[in-house]
């Protein structure tokens, strides 16, 4: 018997793999986030900075002058109530479109970021989020011999999640 017109054979869909399956977790207890990443990149210790931690393959980037270098990623957050000045780390200015992350809605930065001491200019990509009283930044560098973009966004848009 041959199916009838306009009536096709069911398929099921074969789910994606999730290329993060085989990524390492980290939770930040400090800066109340978590994140994974792949296998073969570190995590700086957190120390007693809210969280800040550098991401990725562990290389220092250097610029500027002797003994300065640039990290792949940096991930951190803070209380709303803290001051901060976060006028060395963080985009004021570039193309900015909304991105929801973990059910947060936030901001997806790009643009130069002139480093305050030294004033080299570093093409960053960010993510600024707000949620429960604090403020939360995933920051990326590019650099020639760095984590590519696309590893970043799908480090923060398919794993972060703010425990804050």
């Amino acid at each position: 018997a041959s199916p009838s017109p306009g009536v096709s054979a069911a398929t099921t869909p074969t789910p994606s793999p999730d290329p993060t399956a085989n990524w390492v977790s980290f939770q930040s207890s400090a800066g109340q986030f978590s994140l994974k990443h792949p296998p073969s990149w570190f995590v700086s210790p957190e120390g007693d900075n809210n969280g800040f931690v550098s991401v990725g393959r562990g290389k220092q980037h250097p610029y500027g002058g002797s003994g300065e270098y640039v990290t792949d990623i940096s991930a951190g957050s803070w209380p709303v109530a803290m001051q901060m000045d976060t006028s060395c780390f963080k985009l004021a200015a570039g193309q900015s479109e909304p991105e929801a992350v973990d059910g947060v809605t936030g901001v997806r930065k790009t643009g130069t970021l002139i480093a305050c001491q030294g004033g080299q200019t570093l093409d960053t990509v960010e993510y600024d989020f707000t949620t429960a009283g604090r403020y939360y930044l995933f920051s990326y560098t590019k650099l020639t011999d760095g984590v590519p973009l696309s590893d970043f966004d799908l480090m923060v848009r398919s794993t972060a999640t703010f425990s804050g």
